[in-house]
């Protein structure tokens, strides 16, 4: 193998390893989020919400995700930005 593949190898070894670690850090950063609505939504009930209000709540939030999504390439820039 040649100094230039280890070279770029290692590169890759170690840009896994912070996309690794962001993952993780988002996956913690989600847990949390979905605590915290979890808590909201109950605090709403308890002050007397309306349970069908809370359910077009939620299907309009689910529909963010669904053409907001960023290619790998834009998120691996961002990454490289921050």
């Amino acid at each position: 193998m040649s100094i230039d593949l280890k070279e770029q190898l290692g590169n890759m070894i170690g840009h896994n390893s912070e996309l690794q670690k962001r993952v993780k850090h988002l996956e913690e950063e989600n847990l949390k989020l979905t605590v915290l609505f979890a808590s909201l939504k109950d605090e709403y009930l308890d002050m007397g919400g309306d349970p069908k209000q809370l359910e077009l709540f939620e299907s309009q939030q689910l529909e963010i995700f669904n053409d907001d999504a960023k290619p790998l390439d834009e998120m691996e820039d961002e990454l490289k930005n921050s």
